[in-house]
């Protein structure tokens, strides 16, 4: 039978590495000891998938967004028949195209809630500055990052389970190819051009380098502690020497006057 190749070396370890990012992130979430990690790990699994939104645009054939079907109709049909006999597509199908998206979405909204979680809540991070006792107390963005990295991990399960489903019941090709790249086809094997040779190592070499940074880097701007203290205390020191100025000034007119007399 003839195979096609679809899916090169980048899009498979790009897989890889988003399920095992997005499954340590998750398991150490709770773990204040390793929040450090987490938030290396979080910020890793964004910038992953923004390379991956890029890939959609200037990738092979069947990695591009134009690729993708987003028919509703043609969705409402494959799902309806996922169990039974249904129409095979050589690159993604409807369920897959639109649960990227929207892995790619909840991804983007779970990382930047993170962040604010980060900053408001620990007083950590590029946000820091927006921690206020009132926003603190409230635990909001912690709580709308939890509910987006829970949505997340189901629709990524969803998602998985559809690949597992596909294998078991119609023998499909869906989880080999994420191995070798082939599935059944007779159109022409992708090759990449030069350019995307090198996005390619730049999409695997940057998140990698991000995690080593900000664990290596000691009070770089993603985990460092603001001091808040010591700012309001400028402020309070400013203010205080403006209104002794203006004392100062005060009295002075108040002698001039005096001798003037």
């Amino acid at each position: 039978m003839q195979k096609t190749y679809i899916w090169p070396k980048i899009t498979r370890i790009s897989h890889i590495l988003l399920i095992v990012t997005l499954f340590l992130a998750y398991v150490i979430s709770d773990e204040k000891s390793v929040l450090n990690l987490h938030v290396a790990l979080g910020a890793s699994l964004g910038i992953l998938f923004l390379f991956r939104v890029i890939w959609g645009f200037i990738g092979p054939k069947y990695s591009k967004f134009s690729d993708f079907t987003f028919n509703i109709n043609e969705l409402k049909e494959y799902s309806l028949n996922v169990f039974g006999k249904k129409k095979e597509y050589l690159g993604h199908n409807p369920a897959s195209s639109w649960a990227i998206i929207t892995m790619m979405v909840l991804a983007f909204i779970s990382v930047i809630t993170g962040f604010l979680a980060y900053g408001i809540q620990d007083n950590k991070g590029i946000f820091a500055s927006l921690s206020t006792h009132f926003l603190k107390s409230t635990g909001i963005f912690g709580d709308i990052h939890s509910f987006f990295v829970n949505l997340l991990v189901f629709v990524v399960f969803v998602h998985v389970a559809g690949v597992i489903i596909d294998k078991v019941f119609h023998k499909g090709d869906a989880l080999g190819s994420m191995i070798d790249g082939y599935k059944k086809g007779k159109e022409k094997n992708i090759k990449l051009n030069i350019i995307q040779k090198v996005f390619s190592v730049v999409w695997i070499f940057i998140p990698i380098f991000f995690i080593v940074y900000v664990l290596s880097v000691p009070n770089n701007i993603f985990i460092k502690k603001a001091n808040l203290k010591s700012s309001y205390t400028k402020k309070i020191s400013k203010l205080v020497n403006i209104r002794e100025k203006k004392v100062l000034s005060k009295n002075f007119i108040s002698l001039k006057r005096r001798f003037q007399e």
